[in-house]
C-alpha cells in the first residue's frame, strides 16, 4: 500500500498543490493536507483526467479519494503527456509504470471547482481542525440559506455542515426542503425550522438515508464519508455523528473529524476503536457517462437550440442554434453568444428527456426557488411579449402581455406553471406570482420553455423562459437569459413546423449524450 501526500491550496493560495477549492474557510486552504488512505490497496486505484481543469482525479474504485494538477500537453495517457510536476510524477509513476489505468467515470461535483464532492467534503471538514471551535450548544436565529452558528463553537453537527458546504452542498437548506416534501419521513419535526433542524443528528440520519448511499462495515471506509456513532449503546438511537478521516488512528481504524463534547473542540479523534458505528454515509455515486439508450432528438425536429454551461454550478453559458439539414447534419445559424442561466447553475428539468438521466448522468434536481435553470430537452412553443403584434415574419404562437399577465410559481394553486391574467379585484387563486409586463422590460419578448408541463408537478418549477438581461451577464433566478436582439432573432426564426426543441445541459452530461441523440457539436469554451 503507497500512502502519497497531497497539499491543498485555495483559489488564491500560491501553496503547491495548483489546486482551486471554492469552498469555506479559505484562509485556512494553504494549511490544509490530505493523504491518499494507506488502508485502500494501490491495485485497486484508477484515475480520471479532466483536461480543462487540469486535474488528475485519483480513485478507489469509482470513488475519488484524491486530486493532482495537471498541465495536459498531448493526449496520450501517461503521467508525462499530463504535465504532471516532477514530484507528483515520482509519487505516481510505481502505480502504473508511468501508464494510467484510466477510468471513464463523470463525477459530482457540487459546487463546480474541479474537486468532487467526496473529496472536497474531507477538505472541508480539515478546515475545520483548522477552525477548532470549542463544542458548544446553542440554539440561535440563523441567517437561511447558508446560516451558521459563530465560527468559534459548534457540535458535533456543525462540524457536517461545515464540510459540506465546501463542497457545495447546504444541509440547512437540504434538510429543510426536504422536510418539507416528506414530512411523514422526519418524525422529530412537528414543524420546520431553518435555524435548528439540519443541527439534529436524528434529522440528519433521516436525511443521509434518503439521498446518500449506506457504508456498514469499517473497512468499507473511505475519507469524507459521514459516519453516524452510537456513543450510548444502552439508549435508544445516535446521538453522535462525524467526518472519515484519511489518516489511521492507533486502533488501525480510521479517525474520526469531529466535536465531541464540552471542553473539546474540533479535532480527528481515535473513535472507532471503543465506539460502535451503525452506519455511515456516503456522496451521491460517481455515475457513468453511458445515456439512457432509449432516447433520441426525434427526426421531425430539424431546430435545436443549445445551452451549454461549464458544469452544474455554473451560470454562464455558450448559447447556439441549428438547422438540421436533409442529410441530417446540424448547420449553426449565426455565431454563438453569450448566455445566463440559474444563479445556482442547472437542474435537471421535466422535459420530453427521460427521468432516468438524472440517475444515470448525475446532478441535481430542479426545484421550486432553487435559483436553477432546467436542464433537459424542452419544447419551444410559444412566445409573449409587451407588443401589439410578434416580430415582422415570426410563425411561433404569440401571446401579448397585458398588465394583469401574471405567471403562477405557487405550488399549491391549481394553476401553478400556468400564465393567467389576474382579477382587476386582486382576489387571485394563488399566493405567488411573475409579473409578466414589468417596467424594467425583462420580459418584452421571452420563449416560453416547457418544462414541467406533461403534466405539472408541484415544487418542481415554473416559469422558466428565454428572454433579454436586464444587467449583462448577471444570473437569473432560473431563466435563460442573453442580450435582446439574439432573442428577437430567435423568435423569427423558429417555425413550429421545424418542432423545435431547447438541449439545455452542462458541458459534461452534454458531451455524454452527444453521440447518442446526434446532437451538433458545440463549442468547448
Amino acid at each position: 500500500m503507497l500512502r502519497l501526500i497531497l497539499f491543498v491550496t485555495g483559489l488564491l493560495a500560491a501553496g503547491p498543490a495548483g489546486l482551486s477549492d471554492r469552498g469555506v474557510f479559505s484562509e485556512f486552504d494553504a494549511r490544509v493536507a490530505i493523504a491518499l488512505p494507506a488502508w485502500v490497496p494501490a491495485a485497486d486505484l484508477r484515475f480520471v483526467v479532466d483536461r480543462p481543469r487540469r486535474l488528475l482525479i485519483v480513485l478507489a474504485g469509482r470513488e475519488p479519494i484524491k486530486a493532482y494538477p495537471t498541465d495536459p500537453k498531448c493526449d496520450e495517457p501517461t503521467f508525462d503527456c499530463l504535465g504532471l510536476r516532477p514530484a507528483d510524477r515520482g509519487e505516481l509513476a510505481s502505480l502504473a509504470a508511468g501508464r494510467l489505468p484510466l477510468a471513464e467515470v463523470d463525477l459530482r461535483d457540487s459546487d463546480g471547482d474541479g474537486i468532487p464532492d467526496q473529496v472536497d467534503i474531507l477538505l472541508g471538514a480539515k478546515k475545520t481542525v483548522q477552525l477548532a471551535s470549542a463544542y458548544v450548544e446553542t440554539s440561535p436565529k440563523l441567517a437561511y440559506p447558508g446560516g451558521d452558528v459563530p465560527t468559534t463553537e459548534g457540535v458535533c453537527t456543525d462540524v457536517v455542515v461545515r464540510a459540506l458546504r465546501n463542497a457545495g452542498i447546504d444541509l440547512q437548506k437540504e434538510v429543510f426542503e426536504d422536510a418539507g416534501r416528506a414530512p411523514a419521513a422526519y418524525s422529530a419535526i412537528a414543524k420546520r425550522n431553518p435555524n435548528i433542524d439540519h443541527r439534529r443528528v436524528r434529522n440528519l440520519l433521516v436525511y443521509l438515508g434518503r439521498h446518500w448511499r449506506k457504508v456498514h462495515r469499517l473497512e468499507d471506509l473511505l475519507p469524507g464519508d459521514v459516519a453516524m456513532l452510537d456513543t450510548f449503546p444502552n439508549r435508544k438511537g445516535i446521538e453522535h455523528i462525524g467526518i472519515v478521516s484519511d489518516q489511521l488512528g492507533k486502533s488501525g481504524r480510521p479517525l474520526i473529524i469531529n466535536a465531541w463534547t464540552e471542553g473539546y473542540h474540533t479535532s480527528e479523534m481515535d473513535l472507532l476503536g471503543f465506539v460502535p458505528m451503525p452506519v455511515a454515509f456516503r456522496a451521491p455515486a460517481a455515475t457513468g457517462p453511458a445515456p439512457a439508450p432509449s432516447f433520441h432528438i426525434p427526426a421531425e425536429t430539424r431546430q435545436l437550440v443549445t445551452v451549454v454551461t461549464s458544469d452544474w454550478g455554473a451560470s454562464r453559458a455558450r448559447f447556439a442554434w441549428w438547422q438540421r439539414q436533409s442529410d441530417g447534419q446540424w448547420v449553426r445559424q449565426g455565431s454563438e453568444v453569450d448566455a445566463v442561466v440559474g444563479r445556482a447553475g442547472l437542474g435537471w428539468g421535466r422535459g420530453v428527456h427521460p427521468a432516468e438521466l438524472a440517475k444515470t448522468l448525475g446532478g441535481p434536481q430542479k426545484r421550486e426557488g432553487d435559483n436553477r435553470a432546467p436542464a433537459g430537452v424542452f419544447r419551444l412553443r410559444q412566445a409573449t411579449g409587451y407588443a401589439e403584434v410578434p416580430p415582422q415574419g415570426a410563425r411561433i404562437e404569440y401571446r401579448r402581455a397585458s398588465p394583469a399577465l401574471r405567471c403562477v410559481d405557487d405550488p399549491a394553486s391549481p394553476f401553478y406553471n400556468q400564465l393567467r391574467e389576474a382579477p382587476g379585484n386582486g382576489k387571485t387563486a394563488w399566493s405567488s406570482d411573475e409579473t409578466m409586463f414589468r417596467a424594467d422590460g425583462m420580459y418584452a419578448l421571452a420563449i416560453m420553455v416547457d418544462h414541467n408541463r406533461d403534466p405539472v408537478q408541484p415544487g418542481a418549477g415554473s416559469c422558466i423562459f428565454i428572454h433579454p438581461w436586464v444587467v449583462p451577464g448577471v444570473p437569473s433566478p432560473g431563466c435563460t437569459m442573453l442580450s435582446h436582439a439574439p432573442v428577437e432573432h430567435l423568435v423569427r426564426w423558429l417555425d413550429p413546423a421545424a418542432h423545435p426543441l431547447l438541449v439545455q445541459l452542462p458541458r459534461v452530461a452534454f458531451r455524454a449524450v452527444a453521440k447518442s441523440w446526434e446532437l451538433p457539436v458545440h463549442s468547448t469554451r
